[in-house]
């Protein structure tokens, strides 16, 4: 193999690997960044969640409507673990339910007045991520799909590669022309010292 090609495979390999870190990096650091994001604001919607939820307010109820306003699951969950409102069952359904009590997110909002966990969930089959606070009446817990951040993370991830491409042709571009500007000098050098090895002086 030629010198310029060895110096131009050693620059597509250099670019290769560096494209690959670059995705992988804003990736993982995008949907961290937007998972944190998106917590905050399901924390302050939880806030207000815990705050309307009064005695004698109809709880299934209630956690339907806010539901379709935050845009997110809600769950309020009483003292003792059992939920007693939740967007995405009705009541004969919320008896089925297991108890919350011991839920991360839940177990740390009763210690620390708020808490969240992203897991897969049990009732749903889907990675979620909770967010729940003391209420005066127990917890109001929300919840999101993750499929929706992982959708714009995969287009942001899309662009990224185009934009990688892009550099990686010019910079093979450019290593091309540096292989080749390298590489002639040299390899005339290693023809001149053969042809004097050889005996021809000329």
């Amino acid at each position: 193999m030629r010198l310029a090609q060895r110096l131009l495979l050693g620059s597509l390999l250099v670019v290769g690997i560096i494209l690959v870190l670059v995705i992988a990096l804003s990736e993982r650091g995008l949907r961290g960044g937007m998972l944190r994001a998106m917590g905050d604001r399901m924390e302050a919607d939880a806030r207000l969640l815990g705050e309307l939820w009064r005695p004698g307010v109809d709880t299934d109820s209630l956690a339907d409507a806010t539901a379709a306003l935050l845009g997110f699951r809600v769950t309020l969950i009483d003292t003792g673990g059992t939920v007693v409102g939740d967007s995405q069952f009705d009541v004969p359904a919320l008896d089925r339910l297991v108890n919350h009590a011991t839920r991360p997110e839940i177990v740390a909002a009763r210690e620390a007045q708020q808490g969240e966990d992203l897991r897969v969930s049990e009732s749903v089959g889907d990675e979620e991520l909770y967010v729940a606070v003391r209420a005066p009446l127990g917890f109001a817990r929300v919840a999101v799909s993750t499929v929706e951040v992982d959708r714009t993370i995969a287009r942001a991830g899309q662009s990224v590669l185009i934009a990688g491409m892009i550099g990686a042709l010019v910079a093979v571009a450019l290593a091309l022309l540096f292989a080749r500007a390298v590489s002639r000098p040299v390899e005339e050098l290693s023809e001149v010292a053969r042809d004097i090895a050889s005996g021809d002086l000329s």
